[in-house]
């Protein structure tokens, strides 16, 4: 509503006269208010724009077709039937101020401001049933502030937010319905903020979170009829934590964990009726280790299952031995394991000793 209201106060203090009224007025820079398209208060100009004048693509200039000299003053040409086609005024080959642009039937088509060939003001578009289009804004030929969309029907299409020629603020999109699609939060350029997508009836479908352009947070995706399809956890764009998928009626597909932006440990998938289909061991990205389950979720040979258990259990020392301080510590820990088995053998040998001692002392006795 916010969005309608301020659209239609747009159109009526911009924009309500029409083919039979007077002529919009415009201040040109540098100059006084004139009236009429005129610009300074030079020899007054009045061409056909169609016939009289045309561009040069080469310097963007328009020139007149007899002077072939870059073009002063008001242009203006019309339909067949005589209803006003398009009003505009030069400096020196440049636009400058106010151009309109309209409908066979009279309604206005394009309002746009120009200083000296540089964009500038509020520009609007119209539909031929007078509904508006879009209404930009530029600052000298910067884009700047809220730029509007509209289908034929008044439905919103966009809503997008300039500042110095990039994306600031909030940024909207819509379906044909007028529901959201898309809502987007920039900040100078980059995406900072939310980032949520929808569905066409409105469910969600995307909503996660960037710092400084790079995702960070939560990041969760949803099925159509509503259910979690992942879940997903970022640090500064890199993979971090547990994710997890989903089947759409909600049993878990997959699920693991990252360590420094690696796949690392157990990651487990299931069929969707919640039977186990694998395990795969990782080692910061590499894959270590298949384990298969057959369709009743049932390991498909016992011993690699064992196996599959040892590496893991073994996993922090085999990747210790990678580096040379985990190698260090692999043999401190060995040393240790070393003498405390040593440490143990001397005292039970020596217990056994003094059992036997004891027995051939009792047996003498006797």
């Amino acid at each position: 509503m916010k969005l309608l209201l301020s659209i239609c106060f747009f159109i009526a203090f911009n924009f309500n006269f029409g083919q039979g009224g007077d002529d919009p007025q415009f201040t040109v820079r540098g100059g006084a208010k004139v009236k009429g398209g005129q610009n300074y208060t030079t020899k007054k100009r009045v061409s056909n724009c169609n016939k009289d004048l045309q561009l040069d693509e080469g310097n963007n200039l328009v020139y007149h077709k007899k002077t072939r000299k870059p073009y002063t003053g008001t242009c203006v040409s019309y339909f067949d039937n005589q209803k006003l086609e398009r009003r505009a005024s030069f400096i020196l080959g440049r636009e400058n101020g106010e151009t309109f642009s309209y409908y066979e039937n009279g309604q206005v088509k394009t309002q746009s401001i120009w200083v000296e060939g540089v964009q500038d003001g509020t520009w609007g578009y119209w539909y031929e049933n007078g509904q508006v289009k879009w209404g930009n804004t530029y600052d000298m030929g910067v884009k700047t502030g809220e730029w509007m969309y509209f289908l034929e029907d008044g439905k919103p299409e966009k809503v997008l937010n300039y500042n110095k020629d990039v994306f600031d603020g909030t940024i909207k999109y819509f379906y044909k319905s007028g529901n959201p699609k898309k809502i987007i939060e920039y900040n100078h350029g980059e995406i900072d903020g939310e980032f949520k997508t929808f569905y066409e009836d409105s469910v969600p479908k995307i909503s996660k979170y960037y710092k400084n352009g790079k995702l960070h947070g939560e990041d969760l995706f949803y099925h159509e009829n509503g259910k979690l399809s992942f879940k997903k956890i970022w640090n500064n764009g890199q993979e971090k934590g547990k994710w997890e998928f989903f089947y759409p009626n909600g049993q878990i597909s997959h699920f693991g964990s990252w360590k420094d932006g690696l796949k690392d440990n157990v990651w487990e998938y299931f069929a969707d009726n919640g039977n186990k289909q694998a395990k795969v061991l990782y080692s910061m990205g590499r894959e270590w280790y298949v384990l298969e389950y057959d369709r009743f979720g049932v390991p498909k040979n016992n011993e690699h299952v064992k196996e599959f258990e040892k590496l893991l259990a073994d996993k922090s020392e085999l990747e210790a031995a990678e580096t040379k301080r985990g190698k260090r510590k692999i043999k401190r820990k060995q040393k240790r394991e070393k003498k405390a088995k040593a440490k143990a053998e001397k005292k039970a040998k020596a217990k056994a000793e003094k059992a036997a001692a004891k027995k051939q002392q009792n047996s003498n006795d006797e």
